[in-house]
């Protein structure tokens, strides 16, 4: 059956992780903002684009030019640049090293005698020789370039965060006791706590909107979070194991906790979909049933003589 025990368990389970993947979400956002983890990490994807492994050549020059100091406060990196902000930059620094003075004459000319000692400066030449002269295309191609290590970047970040992510989702399934095992098996075994759960979760996959779930306006989200959690909290109300590491309840609870700050790692966003789809399911399952009870006394008075 569609409206079964086990469709409700996994409809509370998941509005659950939704939940703590907000405030998982939140923290992540605060801790990165504060380490300037965006901007650190675009710091080392622009330093190796533009400097050998093993000197440094425009990298440091770029990053103090005003089109880029600028871009973010006093004493920090900035977290985004656009190709084009990047190319003019890059222009600049280029002609500031141009003691020849003339871009796509002299000064090619001296990258192509030093590209040989340095993949930097090989890199640009080509780039040059690209170009034909032509200074707009000699951005556009540049500009190409930067895009494409950009993508490389973000991939950077994003395993960063995702490692950030998973290590607050453990702190938070162990420090708050969310252990998946032992919340399913609730569940399961009293249907007055899974029915509110589930009107709980039926009620906010109505008003919630799915792009909200990473928001970070963060005053008014985190009170709201906090709030949803609590009272969940207040329904499920899971006891403490006893911690005594001969028991298998303990590693049980070990392995529930681990379970959910796995679960929590995938983002709230991901949850957010699943509860739909599940949330259809069930309802389309309740509307089948109803239909069957319908039609089945209709049945009956049919087969009266």
């Amino acid at each position: 059956m569609f409206n079964s025990t086990a469709i409700e368990v996994v409809i509370g389970l998941v509005f659950i992780y939704i939940l703590y993947s907000l405030l998982v979400t939140i923290i992540t956002e605060l801790i990165a903002n504060v380490l300037n983890q965006k901007g650190r990490i675009l710091k080392k994807g622009v330093k190796r684009m533009l400097d050998d492994d093993d000197q440094a050549l425009f990298g440091d020059e770029f990053l103090k030019r005003p089109e880029i100091k600028y871009l973010s406060g006093k004493n920090r990196l900035p977290s985004y640049i656009n190709s084009s902000t990047f190319t003019k930059a890059m222009v600049n620094v280029l002609q500031k090293a141009d003691d020849a003075g003339d871009f796509f004459g002299d000064y090619m000319k001296k990258l192509g005698e030093e590209k040989n000692k340095s993949e930097t400066k090989e890199l640009i030449y080509n780039l040059m020789v690209e170009a034909d002269g032509n200074l707009d295309k000699f951005k556009e191609i540049m500009g190409g370039w930067f895009d494409e290590t950009m993508e490389r970047v973000t991939g950077w970040y994003k395993r960063r965060v995702q490692l950030i992510t998973f290590i607050i989702g453990l702190t938070i399934a162990f420090a708050l006791n969310v252990d998946t095992i032992a919340i399913a098996k609730k569940l399961t075994n009293e249907s007055d706590t899974r029915l509110e759960m589930v009107k709980l979760a039926s009620e906010y996959a109505k008003d919630a909107d799915p792009a909200d779930t990473t928001s970070v306006q963060m005053s008014a989200e985190m009170q709201e979070i906090i709030g949803n959690i609590q009272n969940q909290e207040s329904i499920i109300s899971l006891e403490w194991p006893p911690f005594d590491v001969t028991t298998s309840v303990f590693w049980l609870w070990i392995v529930g906790c681990l379970t959910t700050a796995i679960a929590l790692s995938l983002g709230a966003p991901f949850w957010f979909d699943i509860l739909n789809k599940v949330s259809k399911l069930k309802s389309g399952g309740a509307q089948a049933a109803a239909t069957t009870e319908k039609q089945a006394p209709e049945e009956g008075k049919k087969k009266k003589p």
